[in-house]
């Protein structure tokens, strides 16, 4: 019977997997570098509260939301995780807990933040990098917490102005913290299985078709009205005249009619492989596989909704000057995996999600020589290496090299493009739909 509900849990586990990955997907908080130093537009415009209603508003970038009882006011209880154990690589988030609505936890924190920050920056010196032990992402983060501290223990700050920027420290907090969290759900037991089969067709079961959409009235409670701009929505005005093909309220799409330069291997999580290349001084990131079509609409739709989107393209060809990194590095992301444990709580099987794609197949179309020749994807792997099975490229020893110092270019198959961030926008981290207070606003 045990060995049966095992079997049972594996499969549905299975059947459900995809959708249990998209539970837990966070989309990206940008952060606009340039928000500690401007005051917002709409400062001024602000109702009169009371001292305990200021305390409940939660803000984000200098703009009210809708007025909602935020979780961490008025202590405003923050979590930092502490990655030293596990030398901050991804693993279960370890938080120390920080209390900033009291001075001696606020002057605790500040002290771990400024600590991270010369550390990381230490070993970055020894080195010779950018960043030490921390990601990009989450150096900027405490660099931004770090400024917003100095703000309100230096500053007299109205309660309205002071909650602001505690409610920037507390999302940036997350932001950091989501640097070393594994994007899904690593190891779960058998049964849990089952019950998220059963909880996903309950919430589908519950979902009603027979209304039609209309737009939300504007007089009345004002809870069922657009809440105001934030840094993740904004009202996106009238979708039906929005340029959907090329999106992004830009003139054109990206275009690539030169040769790029392979920039770097794609490290982060992923199913689908990629790698960042330099076309004429900018940075993009390109990504093969099945969702070369399906991103790039998906993205457009969160646009037009008004919710903030990195911008995502497809491009039907594009051309890279040859380097082996390409062919070796296309399938080095990181380990994403499920363990299923039994009852008993011993590891009953792994399922990984990180499959093998032959970058022959899925990024190449083909190589052009140095004498102009061009060379055929399919024929092309046959040609430069010296075995045909899985992996074969990762090797050194199976490059052909007479041949190799042959190749100019290659060129590329079908794949989404994310277009570079503007030079005020910079991310810190992943942002968690579910977190703070996100649902109610």
């Amino acid at each position: 019977m045990l060995k049966f509900l095992s079997k049972l849990a594996l499969a549905l586990c299975t059947f459900t997997l995809i959708s249990c990955v998209g539970s837990q997907r966070r989309e990206s908080l940008v952060a606009d570098v340039s928000a500690n130093q401007n005051q917002n537009q709409n400062q001024n415009e602000r109702e009169p509260a009371s001292a305990d209603a200021k305390l409940e508003l939660t803000t984000l970038s200098g703009t009210r939301v809708n007025p909602v009882s935020y979780v961490l006011a008025p202590k405003w209880e923050v979590k930092l995780h502490n990655g030293e154990k596990n030398k901050w690589d991804v693993a279960k988030l370890k938080t120390a807990k920080y209390k900033l609505g009291e001075p001696k936890d606020f002057l605790a924190f500040r002290a771990r933040i400024e600590e991270l920050i010369e550390k990381n920056r230490a070993q970055a010196k020894v080195e010779g990098k950018k960043n030490g032990f921390l990601p990009k992402g989450a150096a900027l983060a405490l660099t931004e917490i770090s400024s917003l501290l100095t703000l309100l223990q230096g500053q007299t700050l109205s309660l309205q102005d002071r909650n602001d920027a505690l409610m920037h420290v507390a999302e940036l907090t997350e932001a950091f913290n989501y640097n070393f969290q594994y994007p899904i759900t690593r190891k779960i037991l058998a049964l849990t299985a089952v019950y998220t089969a059963i909880d996903k067709y309950n919430h589908a079961a519950r979902i009603s078709f027979g209304h039609r959409a209309m737009n939300i009235p504007q007089a009345g409670d004002p809870s069922h009205t657009d809440p105001p701009a934030s840094s993740f929505w904004k009202n996106p005005g009238a979708i039906s005249t929005k340029n959907f093909y090329v999106g992004f309220d830009r003139k054109s799409h990206p275009a690539f009619p030169n040769v790029c330069e392979y920039d770097e291997r794609k490290s982060g999580f992923g199913t689908h492989p990629g790698f960042s290349v330099k076309c004429d001084g900018q940075k993009w990131k390109f990504k093969f596989g099945e969702e070369t079509k399906s991103e790039p609409f998906m993205s457009r739709i969160v646009w037009a909704l008004g919710f903030n989107a990195i911008p995502v393209d497809y491009v039907a060809e594009s051309k890279i000057r040859y380097k082996r990194e390409i062919l070796k590095e296309f399938n080095t992301r990181k380990d994403l995996s499920v363990e299923i444990k039994s009852l008993l709580g011993f590891n009953y099987k792994k399922i990984d999600l990180q499959d093998y794609y032959d970058p022959f197949k899925f990024a190449v179309a083909a190589a052009i020589l140095k004498n102009g020749t061009r060379v055929p994807g399919d024929k092309l792997k046959a040609a430069l290496l010296r075995a045909n099975e899985d992996r074969a490229e990762e090797k050194d020893e199976n490059y052909v090299i007479s041949f190799e110092s042959q190749i100019d270019h290659l060129i590329l198959s079908e794949a989404s493009v994310e277009t570079p961030a503007p030079d005020n926008e910079k991310s810190v981290g992943p942002w968690n739909w579910e977190g703070l207070d996100h649902p109610e606003r």
